[in-house]
């Protein structure tokens, strides 16, 4: 785990000298009126804004930020001032960029080489690398620079990560699933701070795996031979779900909706996607059409990797974004989107990610801890149940 310098640097600004005296209760009704990005910057200030910072319950902003990063910048450079790698985030809502400071500074910065993204939530985002034959995870979060590596897994021919953060307990569990040989499923679990995995083996018909989704306390599992499996986090239990009996487009995408699994199909062209979406129906364990009433009521944000795409409800600044899709064509490009109820409707640009400039950096949706900031030090207690 790192020890690093918070992403948003403190300044000597005006509120500081104007603001210092002001009463609590003042203080926070000055603050809620601030955008969520100016409120984190002042709340490393002062104690007292920083009480008030997590007081305050956010109403505005969904829309997910974009993180751009280049690990590789000068690999071979050793000295210490020279070789860092460059992080960067982006908030829709006030159309800023913000660098991430020492990013990933010094030794550790080799560990993030040809690292892949594999899931993000709450400000954190699920890495994974292959050394010595040997997938490694490890979750990174731009907001505090903070690193948190897992034990090493055994690499199968197909194999998907992600997580699950509750921002409302202490509840927090990273998952592999892999098909190590062909008709065994393994699934993995780890805590930050556990020494191995604690793993659980399944015999059966599985063939590639196309997506991983968490809701309501369970991870879904969808394979490309039609099957869809759900592996209870507390129960620790793998139950089959549907069996389609046919073969599905290895790009699945699973997102949550209040407490929903939906599920859209893609294929190699995201400007031919389908205007449909499905719920699984967990009573009549089947899927159904979602309903344009409930289409109107979220947003899609969909990544060239289907783990790290997921929706957001139209509320606050992502109303006007309701029934759509945005999209990341590609690791360098800019999101456009489309509305889902308009058969053939074309790609625009996104409004909201217009702004951003063209660099060679690559980038990704990343949902900001709107809710709560988690630091290293909350998420190593979580094991035990002892997030303050």
């Amino acid at each position: 785990m790192s020890n690093s310098k918070p992403s948003f640097k403190k300044k000597k600004s005006e509120p500081q000298q104007y603001w210092s005296g002001l009463p609590k209760d003042i203080l926070r009704l000055i603050l809620e009126k601030l955008p969520w990005s100016e409120r984190l910057r002042l709340s490393l200030v002062r104690k007292t804004w920083k009480e008030c910072f997590h007081e305050i319950k956010n109403a505005q902003e969904f829309l997910p930020w974009l993180m751009f990063y280049n690990w590789d910048k000068c690999r071979g450079c050793r000295d210490e001032n020279h070789g860092n790698s460059i992080c960067k985030l982006a908030d829709p809502f006030v159309q800023k960029r913000f660098t991430v400071e020492e990013a990933t500074k010094g030794t550790e910065r080799d560990f993030f080489f040809y690292a892949e993204p594999c899931a993000s939530s709450h400000g954190w985002v699920l890495f994974s690398r292959v050394i010595c034959e040997m997938k490694h995870l490890f979750l990174y979060s731009p907001f505090t620079n903070e690193v948190i590596r897992f034990p090493g897994l055994e690499i199968g021919f197909s194999d998907m990560a992600s997580f699950y953060l509750n921002p409302a307990s202490s509840d927090f569990t990273v998952i592999a699933f892999s098909i190590l040989v062909a008709g065994k499923l393994e699934i993995g679990t780890c805590h930050p701070g556990d020494e191995s995995w604690k793993k659980f083996e399944f015999c059966g018909d599985y063939d590639f795996i196309c997506d991983v989704g968490y809701a309501d306390e369970s991870f879904y599992c969808s394979l490309s031979n039609g099957k869809l499996g759900a592996f209870n986090i507390k129960q620790q239990e793998w139950k089959l779900l549907w069996n389609l009996q046919s073969e599905l487009s290895p790009l699945v995408y699973l997102y949550a909706f209040n407490g929903d699994l939906i599920m859209g199909l893609g294929d190699c062209n995201p400007r031919s996607l389908p205007c449909a979406l499905w719920r699984f129906d967990l009573l009549e364990r089947k899927w159904v059409v979602v309903e344009n009433e409930i289409i109107e009521k979220m947003v899609i944000f969909r990544d060239r990797t289907s783990s790290l795409s997921f929706s957001v409800p139209a509320e606050g600044n992502a109303r006007e974004s309701a029934g759509k899709i945005h999209y990341l064509f590609c690791k360098r490009g800019t999101p456009w989107s489309r509305s889902f109820n308009c058969v053939g409707s074309s790609w625009i640009e996104s409004p909201n990610y217009e702004w951003m400039e063209a660099d060679s950096l690559t980038r990704i949706w990343i949902q900001p801890p709107l809710q709560r900031i988690f630091r290293a030090s909350d998420l190593l207690q979580s094991g035990s149940g002892k997030i303050r």
